[in-house]
């Protein structure tokens, strides 16, 4: 029988904690400060976790990273825009990200591979959601304005699979 584990994600003005639902520690996810400095990942400013225990942490310097449940840093990406806001398909294997230019990204999870950006817009977004069946990306504009964006998870996944 399969059982959903539930963890709690902290952050810190440090390394990103994962505790258990009893308090234990177990694990402390550190960005790549070889790659940047230490200065750069110490500021964590929004945070995901898939059902399959994958995390993806955008950091307040514009690195995005993703870890696996082990805590083992899976890729890195950067970027110009700053997010204010980020979510992940029900499966895991997309990221959504808004921010002040007012486009929505869809990365590949596992590798942040960029596989589409919707149609810029005249505010930037401050927060975002999908819809239930995952067909529409709901995203809260800075200026009060509500976006509503068609979304297909199956196209990408075909043009993956064609692809490679």
């Amino acid at each position: 029988m399969y059982q959903y584990l539930e963890f709690l994600f902290f952050l810190t003005e440090g390394p990103c904690l994962i505790h258990s639902m009893n308090g234990d520690l177990l694990r402390t996810l550190e960005g790549p400060e070889t790659l940047e400095g230490p200065e750069n990942c110490l500021r964590p400013k929004l945070i995901q976790a898939s059902r399959e225990g994958q995390c993806v942490i955008y950091y307040e310097n514009g690195l995005f990273c993703v870890f696996s449940v082990n805590g083992r840093l899976q890729a890195t990406m950067k970027t110009d825009d700053k997010i204010k806001a980020i979510q992940l398909s029900r499966d895991g294997q997309y990221l959504l990200t808004g921010g002040d230019n007012g486009v929505v990204m869809v990365w590949q999870m596992w590798d942040l591979k960029k596989l589409f950006a919707y149609p810029g817009c005249d505010a930037g977004i401050r927060s975002m959601a999908l819809s239930y069946d995952q067909r529409c990306i709901l995203t809260g504009m800075a200026s009060g304005s509500i976006v509503v964006f068609y979304n297909d998870f199956n196209r990408w996944h075909h043009e993956y699979q064609t692809r490679y």
